[in-house]
């Protein structure tokens, strides 16, 4: 083991609309940075860097279901890098940055909502571009990709079917559990393999200032990186409501 020292910081907002003539509009903005300082080594690692902003119309079928529209965007905000040790010093190199990758997503399909706690959304017509900086890509080997973007390349266009949406329950006082998932299979390559993101937080009030979090965090995407990505944080701070 070696000690460490980590700070978080996140803000998670929703702005919702609805008008008697069945028009709904949700909109949920998440920044989520953080960073670890551990014992013995030069370098500071990232604990947590996210910014995604999601947007979804949607025009009403029936009481529970709508026509709907969504738009998702997803990047970081500071650069990423791999860590090695050469000659016993520690380095690093340079792997990823702002707006590399960035992921833009946007389908149309169904909307189903019959609580506050639980909505789903299904878009049979999904497209995604994922967009990189052009240095990562120019001296890759001939045939491989740099987070699904081909050699030489900045962007790479998908098109799939997309299944979102969120639940939250309170098992008990003081305790909610929120989640997200997201599922995705691209029409154009590898129908089968699907990729995935499923985000789970678990809130615990201790009281009207102090609150605990736990941040379980699993991303598969085939077309990026072949490797399930699991994160893990738990953290007490300061709650602030709005």
């Amino acid at each position: 083991g070696a000690s460490s020292l980590s700070g978080l910081f996140g803000v998670d907002y929703h702005a919702d609309y609805s008008d008697r003539n069945g028009l709904v509009w949700n909109s949920n903005f998440i920044l989520s940075v953080g960073t670890s300082s551990i014992a013995g080594t030069k370098y500071n690692r990232k604990a947590d860097d996210r910014l995604q902003i999601e947007s979804l119309v949607g025009k009403q079928i029936n009481p529970f279901w709508k026509f709907s529209g969504d738009v998702k965007f997803r990047t970081q905000l500071f650069p990423g890098y791999r860590f090695f040790t050469e000659n016993g010093e520690e380095k690093r190199t340079r792997t990823t940055q702002f707006f590399a990758p960035a992921q833009l997503q946007s389908g149309v399909g169904f909307y189903y909502k019959k609580t506050e706690e639980f909505w789903i959304n299904l878009s049979p017509m999904t497209a995604r571009v994922i967009y990189v900086a052009k240095k990562f890509t120019r001296d890759i080997p001939d045939g491989t990709s740099y987070l699904g973007v081909d050699k030489g390349q900045n962007s790479k266009f998908f098109l799939g079917f997309s299944v979102n949406g969120y639940y939250k329950v309170q098992p008990m006082d003081n305790v909610t559990v929120e989640n997200r998932f997201n599922f995705y299979s691209n029409y154009l390559n590898n129908f089968k393999n699907i990729d995935f993101e499923i985000n789970t937080i678990v809130r615990l009030k201790v009281n009207e200032i102090i609150s605990g979090t736990i941040d379980l965090h699993a991303i598969y995407d085939d077309d990026v990186l072949q490797k399930l990505q699991f994160k893990e944080l738990f953290g007490m701070g300061i709650l602030i409501e709005i």
